[in-house]
């Protein structure tokens, strides 16, 4: 039976949290922003060169906001090279060990019948599985080390699933506002090009606020639990 995990109290400390490191918004801010308004000259020399930066240096820069707030919550900051140091080669290595057979299984019927592509049942199983990792990325964080994170990220779900319900349906409506986004992409951006770099931007930044409320509250339900397990071992 799944325990309390005192989610809306981590919630709040992780919206606090959030809120009170401004400057990170405000490089979130301008890396959707340049997106948004790339995505408005598909013909322009630059957009695949501009789409290719934005993609990398999300990538990149990732690891290092989730670095900085871990670094906050644990009250250990340093700088932002030293955490780029610590954790971005081995996030990004996370991320292709968890999301490579993921991509290759989502792409299998396509593969055996090219006839019969689903792009929608591509994306959600793509989501589906993004849900079944939710807490493997923090689980690398807290540990310091992606050696092991992936099972103690699935375990801990499999034990806490009911616990870890709001945390869930939050990512899940995340996704699929993101994803219903770029479905109707053609067509927001054929009524008007200044609402949809507006309504692009704007579920942008929604999109990584939550993120980032979700994995600060992951962060603390972790540790929680972390070091009630140690303490009942003692």
């Amino acid at each position: 039976m799944s325990q309390s995990l005192n989610i809306s109290t981590h919630i709040v400390n992780a919206v606090y949290i959030v809120r009170s490191n401004t400057i990170i918004l405000w490089f979130i801010a301008l890396l959707g922003l340049m997106s948004s308004l790339n995505s408005l000259f598909p013909e322009s020399g630059f957009h695949g060169a501009l789409f290719f930066i934005a993609v990398l240096v999300s990538l990149v820069a990732t690891p290092i906001v989730y670095g900085m707030y871990y670094e906050i919550i644990e009250d250990s900051y340093t700088s932002i090279a030293a955490i780029a140091r610590r954790y971005v080669l081995q996030y990004i290595w996370l991320l292709m060990r968890l999301y490579i057979p993921v991509l290759f299984l989502a792409m299998f019927p396509a593969m055996a019948d090219p006839n019969n592509i689903n792009e929608g049942s591509f994306q959600m199983f793509i989501v589906v599985c993004s849900l079944l990792f939710i807490y493997i990325i923090p689980c690398y964080f807290v540990q310091g080390t992606q050696k092991g994170a992936v099972t103690l990220g699935l375990t801990f779900l499999y034990k806490h699933l009911s616990a870890s319900a709001p945390l869930i349906l939050l990512s899940l409506l995340t996704e699929a506002a993101l994803i219903i986004f770029e479905m109707n992409k053609e067509r927001v951006m054929g009524f008007s090009q200044v609402f949809y770099v507006t309504a692009d931007f704007s579920l942008y930044m929604i999109a990584n606020i939550i993120d980032f409320v979700l994995f600060v509250t992951m962060v603390f339900v972790l540790k929680e639990q972390f070091k009630l397990s140690e303490t009942n071992e003692d």
